[in-house]
């Protein structure tokens, strides 16, 4: 039976469910788009995949016009989808509430770790509220004056803000500061949820197009770990209240577009700080970046004690591309876990994982397979 079925539509439409900005609607009604049906095409030949006792657990997600329930019930059906590429065998599927992990086994192996996933939506869409900023940047290009200034865009903008407002009272500062030029060289443009900041970088021998020196979008990376912290302190919480203790736990955290986080702030989120590092590049075109953690100079996700039954954190994100939906995933060993997660374990992906030999109180870390953290999924 098809995930997707033809009278799908039809149904939602006769509920009367508002659907204003649903993802389900948008791939039902945008069928005509190669990208759109190649996505499609390939959610409905993963859901074939599917055994038939667990096929509820993920139709009720991908037939919900709500955008979390959706993208959560996509989320595991793609990391699904990748478990069985990498050759694991899912033993027991999630029974929320009592079983909410999946209890996953490796092959010619008698170690089995339980996994969770947990996708995120970032507020608005990110894609398009980085090109309002960009046209904002524009927008104040067009002052014709002295004044090169830097631009610090504190929240993202509103949908329907006029970016005109904020270059009128830019040029009415300007000519204050001509009148005055030992003036504040420093301005803040706050109006209700619009918060912008400005600084006067010099002034230029004469009027010239784009003033803007340079500019910086909102800065979410704290945001963005204290979110990864919640969520992976409140998981590891349910794995010891429900989970099996032998199994040692996977994290997915699964977002709907890039998260945008430097490897320094990964590394120090989930592994703390460096006794020292090396990156250099072979030869032979390979990039080599590893750290030693050996010494515990500050605490993080992996070496405090709630995290000694973490086995990993896998950090996925979704790509829209001509052809489809990729996915790159980075995953993150914790060298600590008690329980060692399965040799091989997304060996050939993108990961952060000990150097052979090394033990929790010797804990040197190499990223391998740095260049290749893309996955075709469509």
């Amino acid at each position: 039976m098809a995930l997707f079925s033809d009278s799908l539509l039809a149904e939602i439409q006769g509920r009367g469910e508002a659907v204003n900005g649903s993802f389900l609607v948008s791939i039902l009604v945008r069928d005509d788009e190669p990208q759109i049906r190649v996505f499609r095409e390939a959610m409905e030949e993963w859901f074939r995949q599917v055994p038939r006792r667990a096929a509820a657990l993920y139709r009720d997600r991908l037939t919900s016009v709500k955008n979390d329930v959706f993208f959560q019930g996509f989320a595991e059906l793609a990391i699904h989808q990748l478990i069985h590429r990498e050759g694991f065998e899912i033993l027991e599927y999630p029974r929320p509430p009592s079983q909410p992990f999946y209890r996953i086994g490796a092959p010619d192996s008698d170690r089995e770790f339980c996994l969770t996933v947990v996708s995120f939506i970032p507020e608005g869409h990110p894609h398009y509220a980085r090109r309002a900023y960009l046209n904002f940047i524009d927008e104040l290009n067009r002052i014709k004056h002295r004044y090169r200034f830097a631009v610090y865009l504190r929240r993202w903008l509103p949908a329907d803000f006029d970016p005109g407002i904020v270059r009128r009272a830019l040029e009415s500062w300007f000519h204050r500061l001509d009148e005055d030029p030992h003036g504040g060289h420093y301005a803040e443009y706050r109006d209700g949820g619009v918060h912008v900041e400005f600084s006067v970088l010099g002034r230029v021998s004469k009027s010239t197009d784009k003033l803007v020196g340079f500019y910086l979008m909102p800065l979410e990376t704290q945001q963005v770990l204290d979110r990864f912290r919640e969520v992976i302190a409140r998981e590891v919480a349910r794995h010891q209240e429900v989970g099996d203790s032998r199994c040692p736990l996977v994290i997915v955290l699964f977002n709907n577009d890039e998260w945008n986080l430097s490897s320094n702030y990964i590394y120090d989120f989930f592994y703390g700080k460096p006794r020292m590092s090396f990156n250099w590049r072979t030869l032979g075109g390979r990039r080599e970046l590893i750290r030693d953690f050996s010494t515990r100079f500050a605490e993080s996700v992996f070496n405090r004690k709630e995290g000694r039954n973490l086995g990993a954190v896998l950090l996925a994100e979704k790509l829209w591309k001509e052809s489809g939906v990729d996915l790159r995933l980075l995953c993150c060993h914790n060298p600590w876990c008690r329980r060692p997660l399965p040799e091989g374990f997304f060996s050939d992906r993108a990961t952060l994982k000990p150097l052979a030999g090394t033990s929790p109180d010797e804990v040197v870390i190499r990223w391998t397979h740095l260049d290749e953290a893309t996955i075709q999924l469509t």
